[in-house]
């Protein structure tokens, strides 16, 4: 009885977790929207060129240490030895400090060349601030990885929430500040990081508050193994994050190469830094459709061991198909609409064409979330790392290629094009492990034809009959937009279960999924 007691408060605590990172990227979406309307593309291109910075010291202090630690205080535990500040807690401190401190000051002396060598002498001062933020990396990481390991994910998941308020919060009114003219534009990058800071800063006192409550010492046989403790961290933390790092890295390789190739084009250095600005609009929505994509899927995934492979089948076929279905959706009708959208969240509809193409990042950046994911459930990690890695290597090849003949809209195809290599490097090293695996079936060609052109006829007929610019106010196009967004999600669904593209169990794993299930039911 207790031990299905504990099961279900471990499970509870598992979906509180899920959902306190799904608020936590809707959070880390939506507030670059009103950013970006306080301190313009300028403003925007600027707080860019530091958040892909921000974002990897996240994850690694919520997804990759996290995960590794976690994974020794299990294997200390199922060993019956000791877990104490001496033993366990202690040496990984004492391991990622010496290691942030290297890299942070490597950052903090090299800002400035950095910074030229992206093309920005300005931005120098913002990096050496994201220099300081590392200090606080091991200290978030190994709480959360002390809890993870006691399975108390409530406590990760307050604290996760409570740092994305804080850092949102300060960022807006960091904008709003600069906004009012007390001080310039300039300085919203290092307002950036100091938002970081102050997230970090209330997850530690969040996860601390918890400690009180944690029996967070467990008695046992003492033992130190500082070399597998670095192993652990640095292999496996390190691979296991990079996941979670697949947009961040597209975006730092825009960081590094797009002005620098908009400039060698012909523009004029501030014309670059504002084509930037522009272009990294995309970005909040691309996340946003791949979180949309890829969540729903990876909930059918279940921990693969490798001698389930082929009981896991039917669960991972679901999830390529949830998540193909969702993320193509969801590019299609971004694409069809990202103009209203466009004037709608950033005032004006430069860009769109290339938006509009950067679009289809949404369908494989889900599908490539959605493979690798299941690999490294199969512990491939140190293939799916070199994958992701060579993205970023192509994305940069693509850009410098690209981005001096066609602008942004060479960077929205390099995205699209090393997206899609990244997918197709995963879904072929799935196959190989697992023969047989099905992605797609010409059962589905037809429902998912009919229900994408139901969509994308009522959408392209809408913005015939009712063009956004008879739209006076953004308060009246908002409702349009939304109205859009509605119906047309509403009428691509509908198709899609009206033809039995998804089970039962696959619904089960979408919101409202009784009202879905009653329309799946309807068919027949």
């Amino acid at each position: 009885m207790m031990e299905l007691k504990q099961n279900q408060s471990l499970v509870k605590g598992a979906l509180f977790l899920a959902l306190a990172g799904f608020i936590s990227k809707i959070l880390s979406a939506a507030y670059r929207i009103p950013l970006q309307n306080l301190t313009g593309d300028y403003g925007f291109y600027i707080y860019q060129q530091v958040y892909p910075f921000l974002g990897m010291m996240m994850i690694l202090s919520l997804y990759g240490f996290p995960s590794a630690i976690a994974q020794i205080i299990a294997d200390l535990s199922r060993g019956k030895k000791e877990i104490s500040v001496r033993s366990v807690y202690g040496p990984i401190l004492t391991l990622l400090l010496i290691t942030t401190s290297i890299v942070s000051l490597a950052l903090f002396f090299g800002a400035d060349q950095m910074a030229k060598f992206i093309g920005d002498p300005q931005l120098g001062r913002a990096y050496r601030w994201v220099a300081l933020a590392l200090i606080l990396v091991p200290f978030t990481a190994l709480l959360r990885g002390a809890f993870q390991g006691l399975s108390r994910m409530d406590a990760i998941a307050y604290s996760q929430i409570g740092e994305q308020v804080i850092r949102v919060t300060i960022i807006i009114f960091a904008a709003i500040f600069i906004s009012k003219g007390h001080t310039t534009v300039d300085h919203i990058g290092s307002f950036g990081v100091i938002a970081s800071l102050g997230g970090a800063t209330a997850a530690i006192l969040i996860l601390v508050s918890f400690s009180r409550r944690t029996q967070m010492i467990i008695p046992g046989k003492k033992t130190v193994s500082w070399r597998d403790y670095y192993r652990s961290l640095f292999v496996f933390g390190l691979l296991a994050s990079l996941n979670h790092m697949i947009l961040l890295l597209v975006q730092f390789a825009d960081v590094f190469t797009l002005v620098p190739q908009l400039v060698k084009g012909g523009l004029a250095p501030l014309g670059a830094m504002e084509l930037k600005g522009v272009f990294d609009r995309g970005m909040p929505l691309i996340q946003l459709g791949a979180v949309l994509g890829s969540s729903f899927a990876l909930a059918l995934v279940p921990t693969v061991a490798k001698g389930q492979l082929e009981k896991s089948k039917p669960a991972i076929e679901s999830a390529f198909k949830i998540s193909l279905f969702l993320s193509a959706g969801a590019a299609i009708g971004l694409m069809l609409i990202f103009e209203e959208t466009n004037v709608l969240l950033y005032k004006n509809d430069l860009g769109t064409a290339s938006l509009q193409v950067l679009s289809f990042s949404i369908l494989f950046s889900s599908l490539s979330i959605t493979a690798v994911s299941i690999l490294q459930s199969l512990g491939s990690f140190r293939r799916t790392g070199i994958y992701i890695l060579s993205t970023f290597i192509l994305k940069v090849l693509l850009n410098v290629v690209l981005v001096p003949s066609m602008g942004i809209m060479g960077s929205a195809l390099a995205t699209v094009g090393s997206l899609f290599f990244l997918f197709i490097l995963s879904y072929f090293a799935l196959r190989r492990r697992i023969p047989g695996l099905r992605f797609l079936s010409v059962a589905w060609l037809r429902p998912f034809v009919l229900a994408a052109g139901s969509m994308a006829l009522f959408l392209v007929l809408m913005k015939m009959l009712l063009p956004y610019g008879v739209f006076v106010s953004r308060g009246s196009l908002f409702f349009y937009v939304i109205m859009l967004v509605g119906l047309g999600t509403g009428l691509y669904m509908f198709f899609l279960l009206r033809f039995g593209l998804f089970t039962r169990e696959e619904i089960d794993t979408f919101p409202f999924a009784s009202l879905l299930e009653r329309i799946y039911k309807g068919r027949d």
